[in-house]
């Protein structure tokens, strides 16, 4: 299912530069975070974005929450110090433009 065709369905989509490259599909019942895909030109003949769902949650916030979790962990860190800065600073950024 396209971008397009999500927005013209029953499903509501919740989308921001701050939460690139993921966004928040909802219904009724839950939402879904799903991440939108560049693939790689070496592995891709089309080289067409793609839609990949990340997980279905029964709030919102366990969906903002797991947005952080997937953000911070893009990479390694040397210390839990460092880790744990990375992930308050997501935090914070999400709080400074919308107040959560």
């Amino acid at each position: 299912m396209t971008l397009k065709q999500i927005e013209s369905s029953a499903i509501k989509t919740i989308t921001d530069p701050v939460l690139e490259p993921y966004y928040i599909a909802m219904d009724e019942y839950n939402y879904t975070v799903q991440e939108i895909v560049t693939p790689n030109p070496k592995y891709s003949e089309t080289g067409k974005k793609y839609i990949r769902p990340l997980g279905y949650f029964s709030n919102f916030h366990s969906c903002i929450a797991a947005i952080v979790k997937r953000k911070v962990n893009t990479k390694s860190y040397t210390s839990l110090k460092e880790y744990l800065k990375e992930y308050k600073n997501t935090i914070n950024k999400l709080n400074e433009n919308f107040g959560l």
